[in-house]
């Protein structure tokens, strides 16, 4: 459908509402626009650390506010906000991942439940991969649960001989792991992916805001008890942060559109920490049963990127 059928559309279903949203798509328009031309933020990749945990979707606001109640704040040493260089975690890639010599990331063992690295990267750079997220996707939720990702990494720090490891966690980035289904987030609307219901359901005044800040921020929870069994089980210095943030209306922005430079969908957490093997974890295989093989296409359709 073309824009101009697109914003009919929108008139006929939400009258002035509407109007609204087709105001923001232009203003989204814009901002891209711009983004690809002039933008922002630090490259993390490129600093020093032994783990590199990233967050996929993870606002810094909602790092800070979620963390003054979670056992994980004891392990850590400091919490600070960055820029991220980009909006998606594709953008983040290509433009983070392509700095580091072939040497650099020879050195790296990457686990990530993200299907871009795939996509968008030279995977066989790296020491090794651990594409989690093409054994344990989940369709009845349409994402990457985090309990495979942390089975994966501390298997891979036992076994590899990699110096450093990159840790690619989904969450908090919807569709939300405790709700599945809710506001429509597994059901395939062409065009848009699962993800994205979520987002275009609260520009649209389907779903109220304060239920789906509620959810978000669940969904982080559930990636950060996560991270205090990997701090107990791997050793060296930790950097955790986020590939982009996440918008939830800010300036008529909604999700994380890609080349946006939005301060608030790039600020991301930049915490960091020191992780100290206890050689405590065992893998509960009764929640890690493997799931089908799924096409990259259909992992990322689900994540709302294609």
């Amino acid at each position: 459908m073309s824009k101009l059928g697109s914003a009919r559309e929108l008139f006929k279903e939400h009258g002035i509402g509407g109007a609204k949203i087709v105001a923001e798509e232009g203003f989204r328009s814009f901002l891209q626009t711009v983004g690809h031309h002039f933008n922002y933020g630090h490259n993390f990749v490129t600093d020093d650390w032994d783990i590199l945990i990233i967050l996929d979707a993870c606002r810094a606001d909602l790092f800070r506010e979620e963390i003054k109640s979670h056992p994980l704040k004891e392990k850590l040493d400091t919490i600070d906000q960055v820029y991220s260089p980009a909006s998606t975690s594709k953008e983040f890639m290509e433009k983070c991942y392509t700095q580091l010599s072939d040497e650099e990331l020879s050195d790296i063992h990457l686990i990530t439940a993200n299907g871009w690295e795939d996509e968008c990267l030279d995977t066989s750079r790296f020491h090794g991969i651990e594409r989690v997220w093409e054994e344990y996707h989940d369709p009845s939720i349409g994402n990457t649960p985090p309990e495979p990702v942390t089975d994966a990494a501390i298997n891979a720090y036992r076994q590899s001989n990699a110096s450093r490891f990159i840790i690619h966690y989904l969450q908090p980035h919807a569709p939300f792991v405790h709700c599945p289904g809710k506001y429509n987030s597994v059901n395939r609307s062409h065009g848009e992916g699962n993800s994205q219901n979520i987002w275009k359901g609260l520009q649209k005044g389907i779903y109220e805001e304060s239920e789906i800040l509620d959810d978000y921020a669940k969904n982080l929870e559930i990636v950060l008890d996560q991270l205090e069994i990997l701090l107990n089980n791997m050793s060296g210095e930790v950097l955790i942060t986020a590939d982009h943030g996440n918008a939830i209306g800010d300036w008529g922005i909604y999700g994380h559109p890609g080349y946006v430079p939005l301060p608030q969908l790039k600020s991301v957490p930049y915490v960091k920490a020191h992780a100290k093997n206890s050689g405590s974890y065992e893998s509960d295989k009764e929640n890690l049963d493997k799931k089908s093989k799924i096409e990259v296409s259909d992992h990322l359709r689900d994540l709302g990127y294609i």
